[in-house]
């Protein structure tokens, strides 16, 4: 009988992990794109590195200035989404020690979970913050491209 009470816990506690299951697919996601934007901007800083075009010299310079802002805060949000997702995988193990010694470690799981969510939050905000600049550019090339075709006849 202990033997089918143990085996009840451990899919209950299966069943209870799935939930954070599915929040690491979507930290795996998230590591994914930030990493596509990474690959990016280090080939643009190569781009911009190699060659200089005169008619859009300032552009360039501002965009070739604000690349270590955006790896910044691009390996920022890599580094807050792996640690969340480091804390997720402790929730779950959490879970199964918890079940299987019958720990009562409630608290232990919550704390972690929440460290967890700010971890994602952190993720989310310098990934967030990282759009900005990279669309910073954006405004600026169109800032300049409207005066010059203002001074054309």
């Amino acid at each position: 009988m202990a033997g089918s009470a143990s085996l009840v816990n451990v899919v209950e506690t299966i069943r209870i992990a799935v939930a954070p299951v599915f929040l690491l697919t979507g930290l795996g996601a998230l590591l994914s794109v930030t990493t596509g934007r990474l690959a990016r901007v280090i080939d643009r800083a190569r781009v911009l590195g190699g060659k200089a075009r005169q008619d859009h010299l300032a552009i360039e310079r501002v965009e070739l200035g604000l690349i270590p802002k955006r790896i910044r805060l691009i390996n920022g949000s890599i580094l807050f989404a792996a640690l969340s997702a480091l804390a997720v995988c402790l929730v779950i193990v959490l879970l199964f020690v918890s079940s299987l010694i019958d720990l009562h470690i409630g608290i232990a799981v919550a704390l972690t979970f929440i460290v967890s969510m700010l971890l994602l939050m952190g993720a989310l905000i310098s990934f967030i913050a990282e759009i900005r600049v990279a669309l910073s550019v954006l405004y600026v090339a169109t800032e300049t491209l409207a005066e010059e075709q203002a001074g054309l006849p």
